[in-house]
């Protein structure tokens, strides 16, 4: 979901080893999943980042890491291997464990899920245009349609219409999910893939400094960042940002509840404007905080 006039901090190489992937979704879990919307009255924004789930080989210890770094209330379903995440009145995520021996390197991933407007049209799409299916497109009670897929460079993503249409989210709030990237070997290649796949329309970001970043956008707004990796060993994958208010308080709340830290803006020679790192939770997940800029 977009909550700036401009895309969020965009990462440039660095060697962030706990970006590797491998596959095997959805856990049966999800079974449980309750609606991520309310009051919402159908609203569908495609392309938009509307939901993440984070598939572990500890839910309690990724529960109680959240619950520390961001304030996120645990809901529980009754499946101690199954945990929704709230802030507030808000549904943000969901905690699952591994039901098999099939777990990526690092321990956990988060898997984020973007909003589309016909799931199976947009899976035969993905096939068409040189991705994979990996859940066929299914109803899950409450939640929507669905289907996980690849895109063309192996890059996993959760297609989801959303039962009851998707959140209203709340604009520059702390610890609401503000934003992903998409690290990807190719740019030009996963630009023309997520135009005729998913519908984006790539744009570049006039307004940062040095190299315009590749911004994905729907509705003319803009939806996500395209990054390239330079490594071999980092697999494409998407990486979602949460917001926060104070970025450097945040990254010392991540290493106090048993955290990683992977790199930081600050570790950029030049001036790279509000505080952002990609960070790790205690379990291997992998994800981004992004420091709220002034004035919003």
């Amino acid at each position: 979901m977009r909550l700036q006039s401009r895309p969020l901090r965009t990462f440039g190489p660095r060697v962030v080893l706990a970006l590797l992937i491998t596959g095997g979704w959805l856990p049966t879990h999800a079974q449980l999943a309750s609606p991520i919307s309310s009051g919402s009255e159908g609203r569908l924004v495609p392309g938009e980042l509307v939901w993440a789930d984070l598939v572990t080989t500890d839910v309690e210890a990724a529960v109680a890491f959240y619950s520390n770094v961001f304030g996120w209330q645990r809901r529980d379903r009754g499946d101690p291997d199954y945990v929704e995440l709230a802030r507030g009145d808000e549904l943000v995520g969901a905690v699952a464990a591994f039901e098999d021996d099939e777990v990526p390197p690092g321990g956990a991933r988060w898997l984020v899920s973007i909003s589309v407007k016909d799931v199976d049209e947009t899976a035969r799409q993905v096939v068409e245009f040189g991705g994979s299916v990996l859940e066929v497109p299914y109803d899950l009670p409450d939640r929507g349609r669905l289907a996980v897929v690849s895109d063309d460079q192996g890059a996993m993503l959760i297609l989801l219409r959303a039962a009851g249409g998707d959140p209203l989210r709340s604009k520059a709030i702390p610890g609401a999910w503000a934003w992903a990237e998409l690290w990807t070997r190719d740019i030009q290649k996963a630009v023309a893939f997520y135009e005729q796949a998913i519908g984006y329309r790539a744009v570049q970001d006039e307004n940062g400094e040095g190299q315009p970043p590749v911004v994905l956008t729907t509705q003319g707004e803009p939806r996500a960042t395209v990054v390239e990796i330079p490594w071999e060993y980092v697999e494409p994958n998407w990486l979602p940002y949460v917001l926060v208010a104070d970025g450097r308080q945040t990254l010392q709340r991540i290493l106090d509840s048993g955290g990683g830290v992977l790199f930081t803006s600050d570790d950029v020679a030049e001036d790279t404007g509000t505080f952002a790192a990609i960070v790790s939770d205690p379990t291997g997940g992998v994800f981004a905080i992004q420091e709220l800029e002034a004035g919003q």
